[in-house]
């Protein structure tokens, strides 16, 4: 089986990125969704509070502190909408890099009682990249992006430095 044919027209896709508290989407919190609508430069950046962990754990791998999540709410119905209105998210295609993207934001919803989730088509352009042959079993972003001399990537990650 091959791989789906995709428009490359940045009018047909965002890119979407999250930070994690951890790998199972489960059990560790969804801290930041980032989005970025490439036609127009719309771009969404968005930390949530912590509801499963007590502490961020995290910290060193994506920059985000107990502090920075102070404060701040879960997304409500009405703001998922909006994002979908301002995202064109019912007919644009969601870039992401690895499963796992697609996970804490199914779990997020369903947590939360969001509606939307379904209408929502993913696809993990990791498995691109993966089956052309540039992987050494070590496919991070940051192997990928020294592999295609892009600069500006940092050991600390945001999740709209890592849309762009």
């Amino acid at each position: 089986m091959g791989l789906p044919n995709i428009s490359t027209s940045p009018l047909d896709y965002v890119v979407l990125d999250v930070e994690t508290n951890g790998l199972k989407s489960k059990e560790c919190d969804l801290l930041s969704i980032s989005m970025l609508k490439p036609d127009d430069g719309r771009e969404y950046d968005r930390f949530l509070p912590l509801d499963l962990n007590r502490d961020v754990y995290t910290t060193d791998i994506n920059g985000i502190t107990k502090r920075d999540l102070k404060g701040k709410k879960h997304l409500t119905q009405d703001e998922v909408d909006d994002l979908f209105k301002a995202f064109e998210l019912d007919s644009r295609l969601i870039l992401h890099y690895g499963e796992l993207d697609r996970r804490f934001i199914r779990d997020y919803f369903e947590r939360h009682g969001l509606d939307g989730f379904g209408r929502l088509r993913f696809f993990n352009f990791k498995q691109l990249i993966c089956s052309t042959g540039y992987s050494d079993g070590s496919l991070t972003k940051d192997n990928l992006c020294d592999f295609f001399g892009i600069e500006g990537v940092e050991d600390v990650h945001s999740g709209i430095r890592d849309c762009h």
